[in-house]
């Protein structure tokens, strides 16, 4: 239970610094910021690597965000519509639960294979500014 509980919180804290990593928002990458690097004594390969898989999943992510973005700007325009049907709005909101899922199951994945990266001590480390970062 307790392994899950600091999995969970590692994979809200990775998906947490997601936006500002895809947006360029001031944040920088958790594996480029050189404290978090030196307390998890986080190799280059290491940080090679979880770069790689960042960028691999990135495009996808940005085009799924966009797509979610669209569809969601859609419902609000298609809800603020007196004609819009009820089965219309439903239609749309389906597509716009089923882009969440899709991008939240891309993250999770992207996510786990960042995690295989990281060693056990790492990992727990991870959590641990996680949640010093969190207060």
């Amino acid at each position: 239970m307790k392994k899950s509980l600091i999995l969970f919180s590692m994979m809200i804290f990775v998906l947490s610094i997601i936006p500002n990593a895809f947006s360029g928002g001031g944040q920088i990458k958790w594996w480029k910021n050189p404290n978090i690097v030196a307390e998890l004594n986080l190799t280059n390969n290491q940080a090679n690597r979880i770069e790689n898989i960042f960028s691999s999943y990135k495009g996808n992510i940005m085009s799924l965000n966009s797509q979610l973005m669209e569809k969601e700007k859609q419902l609000r325009k298609l809800i603020r519509n007196p004609n819009a049907t009820q089965d219309e709005v439903l239609k749309l909101t389906d597509e716009v639960e089923n882009l969440k899922g899709e991008l939240r199951r891309l993250e999770v994945k992207m996510f786990l294979e960042i995690r295989e990266v990281l060693t056990a001590e790492q990992r727990d480390k991870l959590h641990q500014i996680k949640e010093r970062y969190r207060k």
